[in-house]
């Protein structure tokens, strides 16, 4: 009886294996592209609501200190006006010796806001809510607490800047560090000794009583609503009141573009629309003149 003829095994022919090969490769590469699409939008996610968490949080700031401004209107009467209707400047000259003596009466401490589209000076009457008070014998550094008028002063630290910004990006960054921008600084301290410093241009000491807010703020800028007109600018001594509003802008960046090699076929414009996002703020206000008695009988 003769056997059945086992029918020979045909194998795969070279066209067959490189057409899976190349159908794996294209599988793969989906894969690999969907998952990596996911990573950056989720990342992108994250870095958005993280980017906005910093920028509400800094200018939440800035509205807590700057409705807690001091401000004392000059009663008009009050004004020092000279024969040509503008305000009168008394010369050092024309002050008498016993003027200068330590009984005559000190100097009202500035009140208001002064402000730049670059910086903003907040003078307040804000409590100790520690209660840590000290005596200005004892006083060690302008941040001691003296009393509750304090000084705040909000400016952009950059690398090659004027005054206390150059001075203390300097001392921000590390040995070697290059930034040009190092962030969002804040300063406060005692308001007659801060005040002395910044009209006598003592760095070290503003230095001192200054820290960095947020390194993410790549910009800042503000503007002051007069009431009729947005202004760069203002002074409450000169304009004898305090702004109906003030506008606040920040730019904000989590961290360099070149540090982000997923992104680098991103066209720049792409690039600084995607990692820089500015976030605004106007603050309002409120100016209640103060009550005036005629008659305390009628309490």
């Amino acid at each position: 009886m003769n056997a059945r003829p086992i029918p020979a095994r045909r194998g795969f022919t070279l066209m067959e294996i490189i057409l899976a090969i190349g159908l794996m490769l294209l599988l793969v590469f989906a894969v690999s592209e969907a998952i990596r699409t996911y990573t950056t939008l989720s990342t992108l996610g994250r870095e958005e609501v993280e980017q906005a968490q910093i920028g509400r949080a800094v200018l939440q700031q800035f509205a807590r200190d700057i409705r807690n401004v001091m401000f004392t209107e000059v009663p008009e009467e009050d004004l020092p006006i000279d024969e040509l209707g503008g305000e009168e400047v008394v010369a050092e000259d024309d002050i008498a010796p016993d003027d200068l003596s330590s009984d005559a009466p000190a100097e009202p401490l500035p009140t208001g806001i002064i402000g730049t589209s670059t910086e903003l000076t907040i003078f307040v009457r804000q409590p100790d809510r520690r209660m840590e008070y000290v005596s200005r014998e004892e006083m060690l550094s302008p941040k001691d607490r003296v009393s509750d008028a304090r000084l705040l002063q909000y400016f952009l630290a950059q690398s090659g800047g004027d005054g206390v910004s150059g001075e203390f990006a300097r001392l921000s960054l590390g040995a070697g560090v290059v930034k040009d921008i190092v962030g969002l600084a804040r300063m406060e301290g005692d308001q007659a000794i801060l005040a002395d410093a910044l009209d006598q241009n003592q760095i070290d000491m503003q230095v001192e009583c200054s820290q960095l807010l947020a390194r993410e703020v790549v910009a800042l800028e503000f503007a002051y609503y007069s009431g009729d007109e947005w202004l760069e600018e203002w002074d409450s001594e000169a304009e004898n009141k305090l702004p109906r509003a003030i506008e606040i802008k920040i730019s904000v960046q989590l961290q360099p573009e070149e540090d982000r090699s997923r992104f680098e076929r991103a066209e720049p414009t792409e690039q600084k629309e995607r990692f820089i996002r500015q976030y605004r703020r106007i603050v309002r206000i409120p100016v209640v003149p103060p009550v005036e008695i005629e008659d305390e009988e009628e309490l």
